[in-house]
């Protein structure tokens, strides 16, 4: 074959295989676009629900507003088998205070340690209302004429209202209450102690409820 037949069938076949590069990285390019590889951002991760708690409850997020609303109103609960002994180191718990909270039918007090006091505990978040009182609903009768005598106690254990200082319910003899006003308090935890303080030999009071009314 001459020279010039030669460089005349190298160029076709460099001129063949060029066309084929093509063609081939078109259809390459024509598969990337018709199947792109999908690359959405990665859905955050879950964060942790936030807790709090109102009057002994664990709320998380999901449920805050159903809470909330439920805190909003007045509760009464029963005193039995409540958490906490009743003891000033273990009181029972009422949580945080958002509204009225009654602790319903605790026994009577009884002459002699450890029968004659209960202790209950209850948290502040804000300031309270001028009217804001906490203590002890009874009726005292000629067989259980002991009345409940209310104190409280800051967090750092000091009295800020003895049992002197609480004020009556009712017509005596026969009292229906006697309370502390509480709405000079700052927010905080507070051991509210329900006593009995008459001599020994009196007899024992009443069953009675204790109430803790923030507003």
């Amino acid at each position: 074959m001459s020279r010039l037949g030669t460089a005349l069938v190298g160029c076709l076949v460099l001129l063949g295989g060029c066309g084929v590069g093509g063609v081939a990285q078109s259809a390459l390019t024509a598969s990337v676009t018709a199947n792109p590889e999908s690359h959405s951002p990665e859905s955050p991760s879950p964060t942790r629900e936030s807790t709090t708690t109102v009057f002994g409850t664990k709320t998380t997020s999901s449920s805050r507003s159903t809470s909330s609303a439920k805190a909003s109103g007045s509760r009464t609960v029963s005193c039995q088998g409540h958490s906490g002994d009743t003891t000033y180191s273990h009181p029972l718990e009422l949580g945080v205070i958002t509204a009225k909270v009654v602790l319903s039918g605790c026994d009577p007090l009884t002459p002699g340690s450890p029968f004659h006091a209960l202790y209950v505990s209850f948290t502040l978040t804000g300031k309270p209302g001028s009217s804001a009182y906490a203590g002890a609903r009874f009726t005292l009768t000629s067989a259980k004429p002991s009345a409940v005598h209310p104190r409280v106690v800051d967090p750092a254990g000091r009295i800020v209202k003895n049992n002197g200082a609480g004020y009556w319910t009712g017509t005596g003899p026969n009292y229906t209450g006697r309370y502390q006003r509480i709405g000079d308090l700052p927010s905080g935890r507070y051991v509210l102690g329900l006593e009995k303080v008459d001599a020994p030999q009196r007899p024992s009071t009443p069953s009675f409820d204790v109430v803790v009314d923030p507003d």
